[in-house]
């Protein structure tokens, strides 16, 4: 009995291995079959780059970030609506770039028959009156939550509307920036200044030009003004609307900038800026961005001539206040026409 079951113990073994054998050489097939489809991704990945920038227009997801690939110095989209002539017959002192998204229709008609409106101011000095020129120009992307057809008759009708086939985010507003940047160099060339101010700010254009700009005193070079921003420090927090993580820029501090919310520049930096914004670390935030470039050219942004014309926060309305300064911030279309309208019925008053 003991012969027979050690016997049958060895007789078991034995039956055993050609088993582990066999699963062996399963598993070294298995291997084998990884590496290669592990190799396949790999090569189908490394071609993505190439072929994604040829479709990247269409398939462009409204929260996806687009400008990592940009070349920034030319443009990278086409324009769906455009104002070529815009600055052709008459060259203006002052254009203002107004960043707009699609759905605000109203908050355009209102802009227009409001600060936007403005065609000419007049500075007296030393006896002698200067007359500027002032326009402007709505910049939108694709969009997403308006109908184009609409955008293109609001087009037709109003001759002032700018558009390119990147999607309408909030994460793409230093493209949107850029956009308008190569619009003034190639559209408008010749006008002395320019402002970059978003749709839901009060501007008071008077005093844009009678305090900050006086077109009685040589025009500037290098220049560029605002809501005078330093030593700020890059937000980490990953749910923040102005997350900056430390691969994307990682000193401690931003260098002094502009809010994005409204600043006005001479229009000789939009050219040295196109140059250089392809060596400059991309940034969400378009202000900082901005700034980026600006150091990187050995220029630097100025603090405004008087401190609270420029406000990147609401202002507490008052007629007399809103008289005084230059832009309020965060305002509805209604207040902004409620306001404006106020602002000048009190003139005589203040």
């Amino acid at each position: 009995m003991e012969t027979d079951s050690k016997g049958c113990g060895c007789s078991l073994m034995k039956m055993k291995l050609p088993l582990k054998n066999y699963n062996y050489l399963h598993l070294k097939l298995v291997f084998l079959i990884n590496i290669c489809v592990c190799l396949l991704v790999l090569l189908v990945y490394m071609k993505l780059p190439t072929s994604w920038k040829i479709y990247q227009p269409k398939f462009l997801n409204q929260n996806l970030i687009v400008t990592q690939e940009l070349n920034l110095s030319s443009p990278q989209f086409k324009y769906l609506l455009n104002e070529k002539w815009k600055c052709r017959n008459a060259t203006p002192f002052l254009i203002l770039l107004i960043i707009s998204r699609p759905s605000e229709k109203t908050a355009r008609q209102i802009i227009r028959e409001t600060w936007g409106g403005i065609s000419r101011v007049i500075v007296t000095s030393s006896e002698r009156d200067f007359v500027v020129k002032i326009t402007h120009v709505f910049m939108l992307g694709q969009a997403y939550d308006a109908k184009q057809e609409v955008i293109e008759l609001e087009s037709l009708t109003n001759k002032d509307i700018v558009q390119q086939d990147f999607m309408d985010t909030y994460r793409n507003l230093t493209l949107k920036t850029m956009m308008a940047l190569h619009w003034l160099q190639n559209f408008c060339p010749k006008a002395v200044y320019a402002m970059k101010v978003d749709s839901d700010v009060y501007l008071n254009v008077q005093n844009l030009v009678r305090k900050v700009l006086r077109p009685e005193l040589p025009h500037r070079h290098d220049y560029l003004t605002g809501f005078y921003m330093e030593n700020f420090a890059p937000v980490r927090d990953p749910l923040s609307k102005w997350y900056v993580s430390e691969d994307v820029y990682a000193p401690k501090l931003y260098p002094p900038f502009c809010s994005g919310t409204g600043y006005v520049f001479s229009t000789d930096l939009a050219s040295k800026i196109i140059s250089i914004a392809p060596n400059v670390t991309y940034v969400e935030l378009e202000d900082v961005f901005v700034s980026l470039c600006l150091k990187k050219i050995g220029i630097a942004p100025q603090a405004p001539p008087q401190p609270n014309l420029f406000n990147n926060h609401f202002v507490l309305y008052t007629p007399c206040t809103y008289h005084e300064i230059i832009t309020s911030h965060e305002l509805s279309p209604n207040q902004l026409l409620l306001y404006w309208t106020g602002v000048f019925h009190t003139l005589l008053e203040c």
